[in-house]
């Protein structure tokens, strides 16, 4: 194999395997040292503090509503496709109660969030198609590029909880209801746990279950609302400085005119 040399003078990092079909490790070597003997790892690792850019206040539910001076309104609306990073442009009827405009679960047209985490503790709000939730909402502090916290619901007072959720554990993502709650700490910049990955993979699994639960129709919702802060993949996205349009490559109102 074409991967190095063994000479005198060189370092010595290698591995012993029982077979070239399976490559099962028997043992591992770095700089001529056994560090892993088949069972065992034979060094300690000194325990990491943990960085965390997670800098917002608390928010209340009327952070996350849309106002309107009218009964009824015409929205822009994110649309979302399963297992695709692309988006369409979508509209939508909307009625109003109190000023407030209301999402629609009948016509699936939900209500989406974008929270500034980095101090400036701005919300941009809009509109999104194909999450399919019934109630509840889900959060994330996985949010390309920026990683903001993204939040998705029917319901602002549950937005509110599902956020505030997210920032009091200093990141992760989180499924919240009237009737149950869990949440996956992602504690390293708000994007990564260095807790044990089965133990990781297994709540994700729980948290996946319990979107569906809520009637949530995506097969990986928290990717797909990871993506739908990504303003440079088109048709359309929500950032925290507010909605844009993908291919005319400018911001626009959530509101139609």
């Amino acid at each position: 194999l074409d991967g190095g040399s063994i000479v005198t003078g060189s370092k010595a990092d290698f591995i012993i395997i029982d077979n070239l079909n399976d490559f099962n490790v028997l043992e591992t070597y770095v700089s001529g040292e056994c560090v892993f003997d088949g069972e065992d790892v034979l060094f300690d690792v000194d325990d990491v503090e943990v960085e965390n850019s997670i800098d917002a206040d608390m928010k209340l539910p009327g952070d996350f509503d849309v106002y309107y001076d009218g009964d009824e309104c015409e929205v822009n609306v994110i649309e979302c496709i399963d297992g695709d990073l692309l988006t369409k442009k979508a509209t939508a009827k909307l009625i109003t109660k109190e000023g407030i405009v209301q999402p629609d679960i009948f016509q699936d047209v939900l209500k989406i969030s974008v929270v500034e985490r980095y101090g400036g503790n701005t919300v941009a709000n809009a509109f999104i198609k194909g999450f399919g939730l019934k109630k509840g909402a889900i959060a994330s502090s996985i949010a390309h590029d920026s990683h903001n916290i993204v939040v998705v619901g029917y319901s602002s007072d549950m937005m509110a909880e599902a956020v505030n959720t997210v920032i009091d554990k200093r990141g992760g993502i989180t499924v919240v209801s009237e009737d149950f709650a869990d949440s996956l700490s992602l504690p390293i910049a708000g994007l990564m746990s260095n807790e044990d990955a089965y133990d990781i993979a297994k709540k994700l699994e729980i948290l996946h279950k319990m979107a569906s639960a809520l009637g949530c129709k995506l097969e990986s919702p928290f990717m797909t609302m990871a993506f739908m802060s990504l303003l440079v993949i088109p048709s359309i996205k929500l950032s925290d400085k507010g909605l844009f349009d993908g291919d005319s490559f400018e911001f626009i109102d959530v509101i139609r005119s």
